[in-house]
């Protein structure tokens, strides 16, 4: 079947979300993408001219001046950082042992494929992998069947969709349970037309179904160059039979109902909202300070003064700023300079503000984090703590159970056994939820201590609570003697 156009339909919540995944992937990718975005993420200043040359000069001043901090990509790789991923333990059964250096059949491996999973759902909340074994993910983007089969390496693979790639789907009451029973996946490329030395765009639709028996089945419908058109159903068994299930899952960070796809926006799109609230409030404030220059506010001029004046400053009309300036004034005149520093401090304030805010939200702000209070970091790392343990939860079950459809495909086990995970261990590590103080955040405990300001027991706790070595019991700890006592009715705080 050949068409001139292809149209593919979207999920209404794809719709609703895609300006908002947009933003995530915008603010992560940095200042310069936000940027490129002019109206998009930063407003024009004026509400009555916005096309005339004047106000379009005023717009480059203003976009220029403004500074959108990377928090969004800070945090991204602080969180990724904490999960450590690459030095999970993976132990798979000898017959997909491979998938462990080679899991996409492109040189990825397993723990860069979980890696990067890890990193989509704390971006955009959900990421979509399928296990594929000889289907049309396989082939060429511009191709709508697999013309032949023993050309593609015959092993199970992992393939990746994010959250912007799946487009559309469905969730049916099929084989006796409620389960996902189409999917469209968006793949985009090019393709190069050697006649107009021009890179046409190609779009490739992958759908994976189960068809009115309940049999799972694959489709590539492709819109662009030379090959637009759509295949016949390409239907995947083993052993012979009709696979019942789509082997796919959707790892995203929380538990998810049956019959329905992930909702809302993943974790950081509250740090990316402030991140451009910042961003729009620094544009705000930089014009506000090139409009408010340092201006000469002066009071109690009489009827003459100004003749007065003139020959008080050797026959100068105007007050002089500056270093090594005098200005002799007429009595009863007095002079003051309006500085704009008092001015722009509610813009300051409102800064400092979102660091805070961005800080209690789990994020990483500008702040340094030994500026943090006690509070404040405990709130942050909780914040962390929580979603990475929900994100390892759902990443070790899911890739467990890709690695068992992969098992399943290669004759390794029967259908039937496929949700059975024991013989796969993948173990990701949890040690992220131990937040270790700083060398600095310990030096400031250290100098507490000195200062007498902290009891023995209550340093030492503060200090293996933040990770560190222990210090040794009560009695050692007290010979570290504080340099000034402190007041205290309290025998302990001595």
């Amino acid at each position: 079947m050949k068409n001139d156009t292809i149209t593919m339909p979207t999920h209404c919540e794809y719709d609703h979300y895609r300006r908002d995944v947009e933003k995530v992937r915008d603010c992560v990718e940095g200042s310069a993408k936000v940027k490129r975005k002019t109206y998009n993420y930063l407003p024009h200043p004026s509400q009555v001219d916005q096309t005339s040359d004047e106000a379009k000069r005023r717009y480059a001043e203003y976009i220029e001046g403004a500074e959108f901090d990377d928090q969004p990509k800070d945090t991204l790789q602080t969180l990724m950082g904490k999960m450590r991923i690459q030095e999970s333990t993976i132990n798979l059964p000898e017959r997909v042992d491979y998938l462990e250096t080679n899991a996409d059949g492109d040189g990825m491996s397993l723990a860069a494929s979980i890696e990067y999973a890890a990193s989509n759902v704390i971006q955009v909340k959900y990421q979509v992998v399928i296990a594929d074994f000889q289907g049309l993910s396989g082939v060429d983007l511009e191709t709508v069947s697999i013309a032949d089969a023993e050309e593609l390496a015959a092993r199970a693979t992992l393939k990746h969709y994010t959250r912007e790639n799946v487009i559309n789907w469905h969730f049916a009451r099929k084989n006796g349970k409620m389960q996902l029973s189409w999917i469209c996946l968006l793949e985009k490329g090019s393709e190069f037309n050697v006649e107009t030395r021009c890179a046409e765009e190609v779009k490739s639709y992958l759908i994976l179904a189960l068809d009115e028996n309940g049999d799972y089945y694959q489709q590539k419908i492709v819109e662009g160059g030379a090959a637009t058109g759509e295949g016949d159903r390409n239907y995947v068994t083993v052993g012979g039979s009709p696979l019942k299930f789509i082997p796919l899952e959707i790892i995203t960070d929380t538990e998810i109902p049956s019959g329905e796809m992930p909702k809302g926006e993943g974790f950081l799109a509250r740090i990316c909202n402030v991140a451009l609230a910042k961003y729009r409030k620094s544009a705000q404030k930089d014009e506000f300070e090139r409009a408010l220059s340092p201006t000469l506010m002066t009071k109690g001029w009489q009827r003459g003064d100004e003749e007065t004046f003139k020959e008080l400053n050797q026959g100068r009309t105007y007050i002089a700023t500056g270093g090594n300036q005098v200005n002799n004034l007429p009595e009863g005149v007095e002079y003051d300079v309006l500085s704009v520093e008092g001015a722009v401090e509610p813009f300051q304030w409102s800064l400092e503000y979102a660091d805070k805010k961005i800080i209690s939200m789990g994020g990483t702000a500008k702040q340094e984090q030994a500026n943090m209070t006690a509070t404040e970091a405990d709130i942050n790392a909780s914040e962390q703590n929580a979603k990475l343990t929900s994100i390892a939860d759902n990443l070790e079950g899911a890739f467990k159970r890709l690695v068992n459809y992969c098992l399943m495909f290669e004759g390794g086990i029967s259908v039937d056994a496929v949700m059975n995970t024991d013989a796969i261990e993948i173990d990701l590590p949890r040690d992220f939820a131990t937040p270790k103080l700083s060398v600095e955040e310990i030096a400031k405990l250290i100098e507490f201590r000195m200062m007498g300001a902290m009891s023995p027991q209550a340093f030492k706790e503060a200090v293996e609570k933040g990770g560190w070595p222990s210090l040794g019991d009560e009695a050692e700890l007290e010979e570290m003697p504080p340099m000034v006592r402190v007041n205290s009715n309290n025998p302990a705080d001595s």
